[in-house]
This record gives structure tokens, C-alpha cells and sequence, in this order.
């Protein structure tokens, strides 16, 4: 289906295949992360039945085994977790800013790129308008709809299932990511590492299909957006012509339909 009226853009449009195959991956690695959390979990709360709290043991006590086992696996999923974060950012705004160049006016956009990015890491804002950011993405890389250029175009922005599980999940998880830090920072001892650490597992087990969801959403774009740009039809941003004046005629007497004109000023006989 051909877009009518055809798309134009003087921006170019950068794919984001490359960052989008990064992102994927590094989901991959979330997922046996979180697999690895769950296990990590259950041996916080083994630990907590025998009456310990993981890193709070006395100073002269042996170290425990499964401590060492806690300890490696948060080591990996912080190593998982800040690439991640970071590669997903840059993926995201690379994604927003293509959206000039596959033909949408500026000015009919609802954020900026750096908002939309930017808005993941501010508090309550980070529950609803990172979501809205990705779903203008998604369906302003639409290919078969070429312009959202009514006034109230931004609220009839559709949004696939996959995109609102993703972000179910996802802000499910850091809910109870959120609940399960405070509990082990709450000082209570035994009852606040078991609680911690069994928040901890549902969060765990909530952030592995968002990365499912998350990776199907990456691709989704991907893909829309490179249907789209092969209908875009690129111009050089050329600046216009500078005006021509044309030079002012002075009437002579000779031209036809001359009439003499009185001079100017006061007559001799005034």
C-alpha cells in the first residue's frame, strides 16, 4: 500500500537495527539474570530460616557459603543491568529522533527525544510518560498511516497489546524492586531479609516476560520503521531563492497615455 499524500523529509533517517540487536541480546541476559534472582532469592530465604541476614553477620563469624552465591549473582545482574539500561536509552532516542525523518512534522510531535528518554529516570513521571513516548514511536513509524496532524491527534495514538504488557510488567517489577529495598533496609532483621527477599522473587519472576514483551516491542519498531522510510522521499533542505526586485521605471513623456503631471510644489502664481 503506497502512502498518499507521499511522506517527505529533508532529515535522514539513521536505523537503528544495530542498537536494536544490542538491546535484544542484553534483554536475553536480563532474563537469566532474573532466573538467577529467583535462585538467589530462595537461598536468602534458606539463609534467613537459619537465623541469618545476608551481609549483616558479626565480624568473627565464617562466611557463609551461600552468601558467596548471593553475592556473585548481584554481581552479574549489575552487570547485565547498566549496559542495558544505557544501550535501551540510546536505542529509544535514536528511535524518537527517526521520527522527523520518516516524514512527521515536528511540530507534531508530543516530546521531545531527550524527554522521552529523560523521563524514564524522573520519580511519577517515569509511570506513564515513558509509555506514552513509546507509543508515539510506535505508531508514528506506522507505514501505512502517513500524517497525525489533527488537533487532538496525540490522544488517538493506538498502542498494540505487546506495548502495554511490556509496560505492565515493567512497572509491576519495579514496584515490587522498590518494596523489596526498602524492606531490607528497614532494620528489622530476620522478618524484613524473608519478606525482602520474597518481594524480591515476584519481581524476579514479573521481569522476565517484560523483557519478552520489551524485545518484541524493539523489534516491532525496527521493523515498522524500516517499512516507512522506503516510502519517505528525502529532499536536500535547500534555503529559498533570495527575492529579485525589479528596477523602479521612470514615465517619459514619449510613453502612450502619458499625461504631464503639474510640478511639484508651490505654482509662480500662488
Amino acid at each position: 500500500m503506497s502512502a498518499t499524500p507521499p511522506l517527505t523529509s529533508t532529515a535522514r533517517y539513521r536505523p537503528a537495527t544495530t542498537l536494536a540487536s544490542v538491546v535484544v541480546v542484553l534483554l536475553g541476559l536480563n532474563m537469566l539474570a532474573s532466573l538467577l534472582g529467583i535462585a538467589s532469592d530462595f537461598v536468602q530465604v534458606d539463609l534467613a530460616r537459619d537465623g541469618v541476614v545476608f551481609g549483616e553477620g558479626a565480624a568473627d563469624a565464617p562466611f557463609d557459603t551461600r552468601e558467596i552465591v548471593i553475592l556473585l549473582i548481584a554481581l552479574f545482574e549489575l552487570l547485565v543491568f547498566v549496559p542495558t539500561v544505557v544501550i535501551f536509552c540510546v536505542w529509544m532516542y535514536r528511535a524518537h529522533k527517526n521520527l522527523v525523518a520518516l516524514g512527521n512534522p515536528r511540530q507534531h510531535l508530543e516530546h521531545p527525544p531527550g524527554w522521552a528518554v529523560g523521563s524514564f529516570f524522573v520519580p511519577i513521571i517515569n509511570l506513564f510518560v515513558p509509555y506514552r513516548a513509546a507509543r508515539e514511536i510506535w505508531a508514528k513509524s506506522d507505514p501505512e498511516v502517513t500524517t497525525f496532524d489533527t488537533p487532538f491527534a496525540r490522544y488517538a495514538l493506538s498502542a498494540p497489546s505487546v506495548l502495554k504488557l511490556w509496560w505492565g510488567f515493567w512497572v509491576a517489577s519495579n514496584i515490587l524492586n522498590n518494596v523489596s529495598f526498602r524492606l531490607s533496609w528497614s532494620g528489622e532483621g530476620v522478618a524484613a531479609a524473608t519478606a525482602s527477599a520474597w518481594v524480591d522473587l515476584f519481581a524476579n519472576i514479573l521481569e522476565i516476560p517484560a523483557a519478552l514483551f520489551a524485545i518484541a516491542v524493539v523489534r516491532g519498531v525496527v521493523e515498522r520503521q524500516e517499512r516507512r522510510a522506503r516510502l519517505v522521499n528525502y529532499v536536500d533542505n535547500v534555503p529559498p531563492p533570495p527575492p529579485i526586485f525589479s528596477p523602479q521605471t521612470v514615465p517619459s513623456p514619449f510613453d502612450a497615455g502619458y499625461a504631464a503631471r503639474p510640478p511639484h510644489g508651490p505654482g509662480p502664481n500662488t
